[in-house]
């Protein structure tokens, strides 16, 4: 895969302390994303911004599919899923969520076709 990094699956606690950090996704075929779906933790500390990518191949240009700031209040329980829908779909095999804020934690990031 080149210099793409940090390519994991829909399960395991993520926590950055970064500014901004990037989740990726390789699809085993091209797919078309109906929707995502965030899970927290069992803190409240989760991200305020983020924005989803897709791209057709390692070599091609990131394509923003959607963006959300603030979207998110508190989770009233650990582990709460939220779900968005993608506001411009195509159909890629690469998948990058851009997270920004600082220590977050999130539980499981999840695809949906």
């Amino acid at each position: 895969m080149g210099n793409i990094q940090n390519i994991i699956g829909p399960y395991g606690t993520f926590k950055t302390d970064n500014s901004t950090h990037d989740v990726l996704f390789q699809l085993d075929e091209p797919a078309q994303l109906s929707m995502y779906s965030l899970v927290s933790d069992r803190t409240e500390a989760i991200p305020n911004a983020w924005t989803l990518y897709g791209r057709v191949s390692e070599n091609a240009e990131w394509v923003q599919l959607d963006a959300r700031k603030n979207e998110w209040e508190k989770p009233t329980t650990h582990y709460t899923e939220k779900a968005f829908c993608i506001t411009t779909p195509g159909i890629f095999q690469l998948y990058k969520v851009t997270f920004e804020g600082k220590s977050f934690l999130l539980s499981q990031v999840h695809l949906y076709i």
